[in-house]
């Protein structure tokens, strides 16, 4: 309109040329407006029919590709049973689930089944309690869903299938089978059909409606949009390959957690993929083995041998084999491996891939040389032991309780140590041969026999008078073989020790009863010597006073010395004879023991020192309620004994501690008292309990040396340990623990 209107104020209205370029201008537009339409009309046909194409190759390609998976998935744990055949079938099948289980991101309705050679369900992962149902009339459909075989035939003929499949309850499935020719099974990877395609629609329909609806309204941009769409079925795809992978992964995490070898090579040998079991067996990371021939690490003696049945397994189209050979790591190592062996092979016959799985033997090979080795050394063994040996076959009654047992044989020392020629015992029972046998040998030896429990025993034999050390155990059901030793000069020995440890008990006790009364009397006469020898002390120690005070200035100075000598010695002396009686007082004493809170008595302890010290600030440390079980008067003395020679060595110290505590120990409770005193080289430790034994100089820490010996003694009353540790100039510890505490 804006154009007319600018036509009509330029030109007269009826200029013909004017009618005539309007009329020329309208037919173009018209001509591309019906262009515009139809190719409006062709994009949105073009993009419904792309649309649709893309959409139905998409879900083809989808379906395809989950299937080709399944096939994989079965195929490998096909080669996990065939690896595994010295397995019981239970445990085999248990160990299928347990790892079908551990796959993570695994849809809900996608399960797995393993069908024996009589068409019966071993396993279904999706529904236990189907297992033991006979599935051999379910169908197998072909491409054009027409029936197939059943999975009968699938079973009988051991065939591979990958494709669509009825189920029992008449669902469609997608489904991939793969044989296990060594056990006639087959193993089934299954999803519903119906539950996989609405997973793939609700992906893609919104999708492609968008697009349909786009393009319709949006002429001028609907190639770009179809291009889009195409992007968008691109990425669905890789989401789609990307789901797959993940599903992948997670069960070659598993495969990677075996200690089976796992490879993978192409039709060349070369590997394209390797687990980590490489590390073991070629001392070669997976990384490391990629684009390496996999025969040039087989052990050059059988590297020709394998090759030649590489060849031959390819040429018959084998789809799987199992072979054993040798591998050689870097530095030298040989293992024996016994490998199942996986050909995938394309339409035209040739070699795609191969999968292998080894299980190393080599231990189980060493054993069979061995075994082989040790048959000739067993027979040397078996007649020239020195021991006895015998194997028989148990005899039981109605019940099933042993009776008597048959020999089946005997070696050379069972006659010499028996007394009885093999011809006259081999196949004759043993109460036959031994009619006076103890009921405690049949007992034995059936209960071995029966329960395969090996068992070690002395026992007596009445018909020969001889005492036997047996060791029976079970080498097959219902036998029992045994090696023996004649211990009759051991027996008679240990009776002749036990007769000797009588008499020596007896004269331990005696002498133990004399040294308790040496003791008693040695105490009595410490005790009775200390307290006589108080009363002429205080007299020589008196009489020397009154004489150096009455004639204090008649006396020259030396006999002053002399004097004050005298006062100092008896002092000493009565000190001595003091610290003597307080020993002998407690060595006398009946012990009373209660429940100690020795906390509470080294608090009043401290609190005594620190009175009577006001000038000594020292970092006391008490560990709360520490009870002990003892005599309260005497762990009060050992105690102020213990705290009073911290408090003593501790004087010289800038910034003094103590700590009373305790550790937990296997025995029971350990308590400490400890300082950062002066310390003493631990050369000394010995003498430090010794009465009147001093480490330091009486002039610079005073004392007479006699309370850590009273400690000792209390503590052994107690039936207490106590010991020490300590480091020069860095301090001191005693540790003392009682029974029970």
């Amino acid at each position: 309109m804006k154009d007319s209107s600018y036509r009509d104020n330029k030109r007269p209205a009826n200029n013909p040329t004017r009618q005539n370029t309007f009329k020329e201008n309208f037919r173009k537009h018209f001509e591309l407006t019906k262009l515009a339409i139809i190719l409006a009309a062709f994009s949105i046909c073009a993009a419904i029919f792309i649309s649709t194409f893309s959409y139905q190759r998409t879900i083809n390609d989808t379906l395809n590709q989950h299937l080709i998976f399944y096939s994989k998935i079965a195929g490998m744990i096909a080669a996990d049973i065939g690896e595994n055949l010295n397995m019981p079938d239970k445990e085999i099948v248990y160990s299928i689930e347990r790892k079908w289980k551990k796959i993570k991101n695994r849809p809900s309705d996608e399960y797995l089944c393993i069908v024996n050679e009589d068409s019966k369900l071993l396993l279904h992962t999706s529904i236990p309690s189907s297992v033991g149902n006979i599935v051999a009339k379910n169908l197998i459909l072909n491409k054009a869903e027409q029936k197939y075989c059943s999975l009968g035939d699938l079973v009988k003929e051991q065939k591979e299938y990958v494709g669509e499949y009825i189920s029992s309850s008449g669902d469609a499935q997608i489904a991939a089978f793969e044989p296990v020719t060594q056990k006639q099974w087959i193993v089934g990877v299954h999803r519903s059909k119906e539950d996989l395609l609405k997973e793939i629609n609700s992906a893609l329909k919104s999708v492609f409606f968008s697009l349909i609806i786009i393009c319709s309204t949006l002429i001028p941009i609907s190639f770009a949009l179809l291009f889009w769409a195409f992007i968008a079925c691109y990425r669905k795809g890789i989401h789609a390959d990307q789901a797959l992978t993940d599903f992948e992964i997670s069960y070659r995490a598993i495969v990677d957690g075996t200690d089976d070898l796992i490879t993978q090579v192409d039709a060349n040998g070369l590997f394209t993929f390797v687990n980590h079991a490489s590390n073991k067996i070629w001392g070669l990371s997976p990384k490391d083995c990629i684009g390496l021939s996999a025969f040039d690490l087989i052990h050059p003696d059988d590297r020709e041998s394998t090759k030649k049945a590489f060849e031959g397994w390819i040429s018959q189209k084998l789809k799987r084999a199992t072979y054993q050979n040798r591998q050689v790591n870097k530095d030298g190592q040989i293992f024996e491996m016994l490998w199942t062996i996986n050909f995938d092979f394309n339409a035209a016959g040739e070699v795609v891939s191969v999968l292998n799985i080894a299980h190393d033997i080599t231990e189980q090979k060493d054993a069979e040389r061995r075994t082989f080795k040790s048959e000739e050394n067993y027979r040397i063994l078996f007649n020239e032991m020195l021991s006895g040996f015998a194997q028989s076959e148990i005899i039981c009654d109605s019940q099933g309780r042993p009776i008597n047992s048959r020999y089946m044989v005997i070696n050379p020392a069972f006659e010499r140590i028996v007394g009885v020629k093999a011809e006259k015992v081999v196949g004759k029972t043993i109460l036959e041969v031994f009619p006076n046998l103890e009921p405690e040998w049949l007992e034995k030896f059936g209960r071995v026999a029966l329960t395969g429990k090996s068992e070690h025993f002395v026992a007596f034999a009445s018909d020969t008078g001889i005492w036997f050390d047996v060791l029976a155990f079970c080498p097959a059901p219902n036998q029992y073989a045994c090696t023996f030793f004649d211990i009759t000069a051991r027996k008679k020995a240990e009776q002749e020790i036990t007769e000797l440890n009588k008499n020596l008990e007896k004269l331990v006790k005696e002498r133990t009863l004399k040294l308790e009364a040496v003791n008693a009397e040695l105490d009595a006469f410490n005790y009775s010597v200390s307290h006589d020898l108080r009363a002429p002390i205080r007299s020589m120690e008196g009489f020397s006073k009154i004489l150096l005070k009455n004639n204090e200035n008649t006396l020259n100075e030396e006999s002053k010395d002399h004097l004050n000598r005298i006062i100092k010695g008896a002092a000493r002396m009565k000190d001595l004879v003091d610290s003597l009686l307080k020993i002998s007082r407690i060595s006398r004493r009946d012990l009373v023991k209660n429940k100690i809170n020795i906390s509470d008595l080294a608090t009043n302890i401290f609190k005594t020192l620190r009175s009577d010290h006001p000038e000594r600030l020292i970092n006391v440390v008490i560990e709360k309620d520490l009870f002990l079980y003892g005599d309260k008067k005497l762990f009060n003395i050992a105690l102020e004994n213990l705290i009073d020679n911290a408090w003593k060595f501790t004087s010289k110290v800038t910034d003094p501690r103590i700590e009373l505590g305790s550790i937990k120990s296997e025995s029971g409770v350990i308590f400490f008292i400890k300082d950062n005193g002066c310390g003493f080289d631990m050369e000394y430790a010995d003498k430090i309990f010794i009465a009147f034994q001093r480490l330091h100089n009486k002039n610079e820490y005073p004392g007479i040396g006699i309370g850590l010996a009273t400690v000792k003694r209390i503590m052994n009353l107690h039936g207490s340990k106590i010991w020490v540790k300590s480091e020069l100039n860095k301090g001191t510890t005693f540790y003392f623990e009682l029974p029970g505490a």
